[in-house]
């Protein structure tokens, strides 16, 4: 009789450990993705909102692709400044709102940009054919984007045609990697720089391509390099943050730039 009972006992705890797991195990993977979202710029992400660097999950490419699953808000009844995010392979973390936005684009022309979606409005910029930038909100043949640094200035809230660029994967991609060989040529790393422009010289974007030809042309030319794929945190235009910044808003350095190895 007790030999049934420590039996019967046994197989309960058995039961709730199994479940206890089970449970677990969903939680990791809770959570519907809201929408769809895109970096735009590098950075890291982490396990909780407190952003310590042991906390570290893993680094996001600028354009790439991720699940939102939650805006955060700093306190009740603030507006939501942190977001919960999976990546594609499952891994899921924290990083701040700002950095997120909708599809990527690329101009496909010189595009004028505007303080509202109207052409009545003030020009702020043109920002030039090949920039990469991000669909915030649209509305008609209209377009709020991120665009990021144009000629020493940021802007991330501003309004284009919606005409004027493209959404096709590969072109972002490459867009990318044209504004990252820019930033090389700023911080005078000439050779990687060359090495991308070269390899971007045969890629799939007609656009791009041309755009690396004719850097390569300039730069053999003793042209000074341009050097508008810098990535430094937005100086303009941006939200004011007072918290203590882990992710870093240094005017140098935006992204958290903690090693892949951890």
């Amino acid at each position: 009789m007790r030999k049934r009972k420590f039996a019967g006992l046994g197989l309960v705890i058995f039961l709730t450990i199994n479940i206890i797991n089970c449970k677990d195990k969903k939680q990791e993977g809770a959570g519907e993705i809201l929408e769809k979202k895109y970096a735009t710029t590098r950075v890291a992400i982490f396990k909780d909102s407190s952003f310590n660097k042991d906390k570290y999950v893993a680094t996001v490419e600028k354009a790439e692709e991720v699940g939102l699953l939650e805006e955060v808000k700093p306190k009740e009844g603030q507006k939501p400044t942190l977001a919960k995010i999976r990546l594609v392979d499952g891994k899921e973390g924290y990083l701040k709102l700002k950095y997120l936005a909708g599809t990527p684009i690329v101009f496909n022309e010189d595009t004028k940009v505007y303080d509202r979606p109207t052409i009545a409005s003030r020009v702020r910029v043109t920002a030039p054919k090949g920039k990469l930038g991000f669909i915030l909100e649209q509305k008609g043949g209209w377009s709020q984007v991120y665009i990021g640094k144009v000629k020493g200035k940021w802007y991330t809230k501003h309004w284009v045609e919606s005409a004027s660029y493209s959404t096709e994967k590969n072109s972002v991609y490459e867009s990318r990697e044209y504004e990252s060989a820019l930033e090389l040529l700023s911080e005078n790393k000439r050779e990687e720089a060359l090495t991308k422009l070269q390899d971007l010289t045969s890629g799939s974007s007609e656009l791009i391509s041309t755009l690396a030809t004719q850097k390569l042309a300039e730069i053999e030319g003793g042209a000074v390099p341009d050097s508008s794929g810098e990535q430094s945190e937005p100086e303009e235009d941006q939200p004011e943050d007072s918290s203590e910044d882990a992710q870093s808003d240094s005017s140098e350095e935006p992204i958290n730039t903690i090693e892949e190895s951890r």
